[in-house]
């Protein structure tokens, strides 16, 4: 009967040593699970801010790329309006020194005409007087 008692306490001790291994093999899984959980998060997170990163980083590229377009485009327009510009400033001169030139025969006819005119009217005036 001892025999007995002692195999059935050993039994229990099994039992319970068994239990307790498998509880903690549970915790023990468990703990690994939640771990593994975390680290997927924590690996998911960090890909997520390195993409957020790349992307900030080509919007800030593309704006770059942008602002240079335009003041290039810029550039190119203020040089063709400045190269207008000049055209048009050579042809006002061109016209103004022909303005000038036409006005200047003008003057010299003018005054021909005057002294054609006088000496008209001092031949008049002289045969007049020989009359």
């Amino acid at each position: 009967r001892d025999e007995a008692v002692t195999r059935n306490n050993q039994k229990a001790c099994l039992s319970q040593a068994l239990k307790e291994t498998v509880k903690e093999a549970s915790l023990f899984e468990k703990a690994r699970l939640e771990y593994r959980r975390d680290a997927v998060a924590r690996e998911a997170e960090e890909r997520h801010r390195a993409f957020q990163e790349r992307r900030e980083l080509r919007l800030k590229a593309q704006q770059e790329h942008n602002r240079l377009r335009a003041n290039r485009s810029k550039f190119s327009r203020d040089v063709a309006e400045r190269k207008h510009n000049v055209r048009l400033e050579e042809i006002k001169s061109h016209y103004e020194e022909r303005i000038q030139t036409v006005e200047g025969i003008k003057r010299d006819k003018e005054k021909e005409g005057k002294v054609q005119q006088e000496a008209l009217s001092q031949m008049r005036a002289s045969k007049r007087e020989e009359q």
